[in-house]
């Protein structure tokens, strides 16, 4: 039991690290790649608490993750202080879309387990009287 527990939490280590991890990169474009493998990180570790029944602690993990990458959306989409070429802002406003509609869809499946998890009214730490 004890060495599953200090396995799991040094597993969490690690997914934290991946997903606290600043971005480095100063250019848009690859910010928006930091910002799809950074959800990709999220989405990894929220799975390996599902699949160890922690709930709670997958919940929390969406909420997290929706704020770091918003926030992180945010930052990428602010323009640079040089002059850019039109077709550089036009592939910019393209990553930026792109990088919007994998947070919308990042959206749709914290909804999906809230949904599907809060069934469960026990989860709630209340009774369901209706």
């Amino acid at each position: 039991m004890y060495a599953t527990s200090v396995e799991r939490k040094e597993i969490r280590l690690t997914f934290e690290e991946n997903v606290t991890a600043s971005p480095t990169t100063t250019i848009a474009a690859e910010k928006q790649i930091t910002i799809k493998s950074r959800l990709h990180s999220w989405q990894t570790y929220i799975e390996f608490e599902i699949k160890d029944n922690q709930f709670s602690r997958a919940q929390r993990l969406y909420e997290r993750a929706l704020l770091d990458c918003q926030s992180m959306l945010a930052a990428a989409s602010v323009p640079s202080s040089s002059t850019e070429k039109k077709e550089e802002n036009v592939s910019v406003m393209t990553d930026e879309t792109t990088q919007q509609s994998a947070l919308c869809l990042f959206w749709e499946e914290y909804a999906h387990f809230v949904a599907s998890t809060l069934h469960d009214y026990r989860l709630l730490g209340i009774w369901h009287v209706f």
